[in-house]
């Protein structure tokens, strides 16, 4: 179950690390 929930959070975190990307206004409004 951990191993699960470890492999959701990382896709999860690949999705929005793309979208970032793909909008730089999206970090300057999480202050990057």
């Amino acid at each position: 179950e951990l191993v699960l929930g470890t492999k959701v959070f990382l896709d999860l975190r690949v999705k929005v690390l793309k979208e970032w990307q793909r909008d730089p206004r999206a970090l300057e409004r999480l202050g990057f």
